[in-house]
């Protein structure tokens, strides 16, 4: 019969993890189908904490009717386990994420379970793709690897346990950011060169744009007046004006009117042929 104290300090092997669950290492939800060579694979239990959450009470969140938990582009969550664990006070886990999920772009936080820790464990997985993830409740997330230790530890552990799934230790301090510190603006060595060069194309184009804006405003604030003031002089002296005279109006403002739709015109044509040779 295999027992704790016959077991060779190191890391426990399948055929040991078979033989001393239930009992300890993995007592709660314990399925003998995910052990595997050197491990046992964790699942997605029923409970999640997103610890972005500001307000505290909102960040436990059940998603048994869901089925499952979803991961968005870029976000992450800490998936509350469905197996609980017991580790006596010489042997410690190691958790490592399980490769089919990071080859998609998902990893699970790399820890270790404290000798003496007994409930379930909290996995925060982030997703580092862009695209979004759904695990189904009873996926394997990650794995867990038994050592004994060669003797006891001296302080095992005696923090908050998660045998009800009702805490989840969330180091809220590091929120408070302090008021010297520039949160607007993002630190220019962490910038891909890539982007720093988009920043400085749109910077030109804004100060091209203004130049441009500046510029017809002037237009403006000199040629409206100018133009009222020639609109009404042609019109209090229309009848007295011969005909040439009156044909010259007309045809100037016929060639301004040309001139300014010009651009519209303009406009639409090469946006048909721009339409034209995508299609071709």
């Amino acid at each position: 019969m295999t027992t704790w104290e016959n077991i060779t300090p190191g890391v426990l092997i399948d055929e040991d993890i078979r033989k001393l669950c239930p009992s300890k290492l993995v007592t709660g939800n314990y399925d003998p189908e995910f052990v595997r060579q050197t491990c046992y694979e964790l699942r997605v239990g029923e409970i999640v904490w997103h610890t972005y959450i500001r307000e505290p009470s909102n960040r436990k969140v059940s998603i048994k009717e869901q089925g499952g938990v979803y991961l968005p582009p870029k976000g992450y969550t800490t998936i509350i386990t469905k197996e609980e664990v017991e580790l006596p006070e010489d042997c410690v886990g190691r958790i490592m994420t399980k490769g089919q999920l990071f080859s998609i772009g998902i990893s699970a936080v790399n820890t270790y379970v404290d000798p003496g820790f007994s409930g379930p464990l909290g996995i925060t997985l982030m997703n580092h793709s862009s695209r979004p993830i759904f695990i189904p409740i009873g996926e394997p997330i990650a794995k867990i690897e038994f050592v004994k230790l060669s003797r006891t530890v001296k302080e095992p552990y005696k923090g908050p346990h998660l045998k009800s799934g009702n805490l989840w230790p969330i180091p809220d301090s590091y929120y408070n950011i302090p008021s010297f510190v520039d949160t607007k603006e993002y630190p220019v060595e962490l910038k891909d060169l890539a982007i720093l060069e988009i920043e400085r194309k749109i910077s030109l184009i804004k100060d091209e744009l203004t130049t441009r804006k500046r510029t017809i405003r002037v237009l403006f604030i000199i040629a409206i007046p100018l133009i009222i003031s020639s609109i009404l002089y042609w019109v209090s002296n229309w009848a007295s004006m011969s005909v040439v005279v009156q044909y010259m109006f007309l045809a100037s403002w016929g060639v301004m009117g040309v001139l300014a739709g010009i651009p519209w015109w303009w406009n639409l044509v090469s946006g048909f042929v721009r339409l034209f040779k995508k299609s071709g």
